[in-house]
């Protein structure tokens, strides 16, 4: 595809779907497969692509405050950038009792699990501990409502919980996670229509760049990466160590990282809109690169197709991060994945129908 013709068709794309942010196309390709409007997983390098998004970031045009949710300057910078850092959401007493529940009860009561448990290279570290939404002792904060209101809010739908995860990043030990888009794999591997999801991170350990800080690339959100490689059987084993299928290629992540560059050189904030009640101290933008970084107690909500990824932590200090991934209601999965040949098993995507309701607001 020439540059006049991808021009062309970014301007149609743009028109069609109303895209604002298309700027990371001017030097990018973008193919177009209309029978899957985010296929993935080519096996022609060539076809390697950043395509517009061709659908909402904040699913509902009503900036109308709501009961602990965001406010209208919130919810633009959500749009705009992909994600938005509220600190002191819970305070230390919450979080000391969130670990609690999972040094204390969640780990001991799965210890006959070890499908839930995903361990470090080292094979001696807990990497990441998943679905501990359907235990009883999280049921509370997966449905508390200075969470769950902003989701239902960015969503416009009630929502559901497709996965649930701690990550541990042990201090000295914990190893990083290559870049990638969360709505990539959830499309290509489990059968999610649309980025219509986000996840909401708790900090549960104070966070800063030295201890393996998550970074995001601003504006990204508005991309979506075509990655090359076909998916292999059962990848989930290996992709939650080591992914090597499903990632963005080095010439997409520069042309992310420049348009960053230029999103973040308007940006007057730094993590979130200019709020004094969710701004934290933290760097500014370094070469279209953002630390998130916050004290615990700090919740993140991002969206599912912001380009992440964060580094080993070689530090004295843990970070541990409560994830919970909230999908639309009215997004739920296919029967069968876009890109691979299973689906992943129910402790990474939701498909119990017990699972799948609407939460209600603590």
């Amino acid at each position: 595809m020439t540059r006049f013709h991808n021009t062309i068709l970014t301007a149609l794309l743009s028109f069609v779907f109303g895209l604002e942010n298309t700027h990371v196309l001017d030097h990018c390709q973008c193919n177009v497969h209309f029978d899957d409007i985010y296929y993935s997983r080519v096996s022609i390098e060539n076809e390697v692509s950043l395509c517009p998004r061709r659908n909402p970031v904040v699913w509902s045009s009503d900036r109308n405050s709501v009961d602990d949710g965001l406010t209208a300057d919130q919810l633009d910078f959500y749009d705009e950038y992909g994600y938005i850092v509220l600190p002191s959401l819970f305070s230390k007493v919450e979080i000391n009792e969130l670990l609690h529940n999972i040094t204390d009860t969640y780990l001991p009561d799965i210890a006959h699990r070890k499908d839930l448990l995903v361990m470090e290279q080292n094979g001696q570290d807990v990497r990441s501990a998943f679905e501990y939404h359907k235990h009883p002792v999280f049921q509370e904060i997966i449905s508390d409502s200075r969470i769950l209101s902003k989701v239902e809010q960015i969503l416009n739908s009630h929502a559901y919980i497709h996965q649930s995860r701690i990550n541990f990043q042990k201090a000295f030990t914990g190893q990083g996670f290559s870049w990638h888009s969360d709505f990539e794999t959830w499309h290509c591997e489990d059968g999610m229509p649309l980025p219509r999801a986000l996840s909401a991170v708790i900090m549960l350990d104070d966070t800063f760049a030295f201890n393996g800080a998550l970074m995001v690339v601003p504006g990204s959100h508005k991309s979506y990466a075509v990655s090359v490689g076909e998916t292999p059987e059962r990848n989930w084993e290996t992709s939650l160590v080591d992914q090597r299928v499903g990632g963005p290629s080095g010439q997409q992540l520069k042309c992310l990282f420049e348009g960053a560059s230029r999103l973040t050189s308007r940006q007057t904030g730094v993590n979130t809109c200019e709020d004094s009640s969710s701004t934290p101290a933290s760097s500014k933008p370094t070469h279209g690169v953002q630390y998130v970084e916050g004290l615990a107690g700090t919740v993140f909500f991002f969206d599912s197709n912001l380009m992440h990824g964060s580094h080993s932590n070689i530090s004295p200090l843990d970070r541990r991060s409560l994830y919970m991934v909230y999908n639309s209601m009215e997004n739920q999965l296919k029967d069968e994945p876009y890109c691979a040949p299973n689906t992943r098993p129910e402790r990474l995507a939701t498909r119990d129908p017990v699972w799948i309701h609407d939460i209600k607001r603590d």
